[in-house]
């Protein structure tokens, strides 16, 4: 069911990325797991699936990147009113372990915000790789942590080697896992296929468990469709992720996407 909501602030983050805090005007939407994901209608426009950065008393904050018409037109909304569907996916829970580093590329920085909140009620840390083309993508991360994850360690990564480390975020994140071994027991990708591919591959004779945060065109989010099926896997993003281990999504990481 959709969900009336309201957008009660907008600001422009860095070049690409934009901030939404959105108000459900409606009783009955539950908190959501991390890497839950909703779909956002905004009218007469389109529907467009977008990762949870953050959810209090009824509050959802989305991190917007302009892909196509349906983001460029929530990006312009400044105000207003819109729709709102969800949460999907599984979600993940991933309390078990001691310290997380949350690798990102560009705009898969966002659903780090909420997981990092989350893991910090359950004493788990969470640090972070985050990779852009260029440094005006940039944005500074803690701000949006507040208190939340005090001990985090941030590391960033621009290809146009204007700030932090010259390379891709993988390469980044390879090298910071080599000079501190035995300290993280779980990575979590989240960005352009082209990097969940790197990561997965990068890191899979390194005994830490990885999970990728993966992206598939989604319609109706309840598996009805079959717009995101993870083919040739019998998997579909909207009911069974959007978080896999790398090992159970092979097939599909083969197949393609854009670094």
């Amino acid at each position: 069911m959709y969900y009336p909501a309201k957008i009660t602030c907008s600001e422009k983050l860095s070049k690409t990325l934009y901030l939404k805090r959105i108000k459900i005007l409606s009783d009955g939407i539950k908190e959501p797991l991390p890497f839950q994901f909703l779909l956002a209608w905004v009218p007469g426009v389109d529907l467009l699936p977008m990762s949870v950065a953050d959810f209090s008393d009824g509050e959802i904050v989305i991190i917007v990147k302009e892909r196509g018409e349906g983001s460029r037109a929530l990006i312009r909304l400044h105000s207003g009113f819109l729709g709102v569907m969800g949460f999907y996916g599984a979600g993940f829970k991933p309390w078990g372990y001691k310290r997380i580093l949350f690798v990102a590329g560009g705009s898969g920085i966002a659903p780090f915000f909420y997981l990092a909140r989350k893991a910090c009620e359950e004493g788990v840390t969470v640090d972070l790789v985050w990779g852009v083309r260029g440094g005006d993508e940039l944005f500074n991360p803690r701000r949006l942590l507040d208190t939340v994850n005090k001990d985090a360690a941030i590391y960033v990564a621009t290809e146009d080697c204007s700030t932090g480390y010259c390379g891709r975020a993988s390469m980044l994140a390879s090298r910071v896992i080599h000079e501190n071994p035995g300290k993280w027991d779980l990575v979590i990708a989240s960005g352009p296929q082209g990097l969940l591919r790197e990561v997965c591959s990068l890191f899979s004779d390194t005994g830490v468990e990885l999970y990728i945060n993966t992206e598939a065109l989604v319609k109706c989010g309840v598996g009805a469709c079959g717009s995101c099926v993870l083919k040739p896997h019998p998997l579909l993003l909207c009911r069974h992720g959007p978080v896999f281990k790398c090992r159970d999504i092979e097939g599909f990481l083969k197949g393609g996407g854009s670094a």
